[in-house]
């Protein structure tokens, strides 16, 4: 389903002032004035706060204009100005309170999403992101890559300088890797010090070039930084997409522990098509 943009939802809002506008005149003494709420809300919800200010000032003038019209008032002016007033207030009074409530539902969001210490997509969040991506190389046929990335001899650092330097330790990985791909792929931390990054659209030559940046950037900051701290990566390139997330986790697992079996601190590559297995060790 095509999202739909907010000059959209903004024209819309202001069609419905007009006709509200336009009905109100037509009813004369009957006051529509919460009617109006309908667009504010609509605005401030699908466009922001200052959609929704536009919109209650639009609302405001909309039944100011329709209440003189309609009852051919010539009186004094304090009571339309009064009446004015109080349904602006109103009308910004809502449009703060929905904005306050989206921006609460959006955090909300964002946190069950993202890991508290690193933030980087958490476990649960990725597995939805793989899933989706899964479907997509599915349906165009494009190759993506995942790689499993596990900190080695990270228990040994947390031991001997506490866990508030393994938090840094992980902090600082989580922010070098995330510098080092693009905004499209998605680095996630899978629990410890246990790390996934899906690279979309990404075949097993390009997915060499982004790791092998990768882990020379971790080398780097953690020479600099003093931490005895080296990394084990398994690289799946899937040609073919796999029957499901966990067969995707499992294989680049699976690679990532061959390349602790073998001496740790190296990054093993496969790729896995419908017609060959290739692999590369580094």
């Amino acid at each position: 389903m095509k999202k739909i943009s907010r000059a959209w939802w903004v024209t819309f809002g202001l069609i419905l002032v007009a006709g509200l506008g336009y009905v109100d005149f037509l009813t004369g003494d009957v006051s529509l004035v919460l009617l109006y709420l309908i667009p504010i809300a609509l605005a401030t919800w699908y466009v922001g706060r200052w959609a929704g200010v536009g919109m209650s000032l639009a609302s405001s003038l909309a039944w100011l204009a329709s209440f003189i019209i309609a009852t051919n008032y010539h009186g004094h002016t304090l009571i339309p100005t009064l009446n004015e007033l109080m349904a602006l207030g109103t009308f910004f009074i809502v449009t703060f309170l929905i904005s306050t409530l989206k921006t609460a539902l959006e955090h909300e969001r964002q946190m069950a999403r993202t890991d508290f210490l690193t933030q980087t997509v958490n476990s649960r969040y990725f597995e939805v992101l793989a899933q989706t991506e899964l479907q997509r190389a599915r349906r165009y046929q494009h190759p993506f890559t995942l790689a499993y990335l596990d900190l080695d001899d990270f228990k040994t650092l947390n031991d001997r300088f506490g866990h508030h330097t393994g938090n840094d330790v992980l902090r600082v990985v989580a922010a070098t890797v995330k510098a080092s791909v693009r905004a499209t792929d998605v680095f996630a931390r899978l629990g410890g010090d246990e790390f996934a990054l899906l690279l979309p659209e990404t075949g097993s030559e390009s997915a060499r070039v982004v790791l092998d940046k990768v882990r020379m950037n971790l080398v780097e900051v953690m020479e600099k930084d003093g931490w005895a701290i080296t990394v084990s990566i398994g690289s799946v390139t899937f040609d073919c997409p796999p029957q499901s997330v966990d067969a995707m986790i499992k294989a680049s697992d699976d690679l990532m522990y061959a390349v602790k079996l073998g001496g740790k601190n190296g990054i093993q590559y496969k790729v896995l098509g419908e017609s060959a297995t290739v692999e590369r060790t580094n």
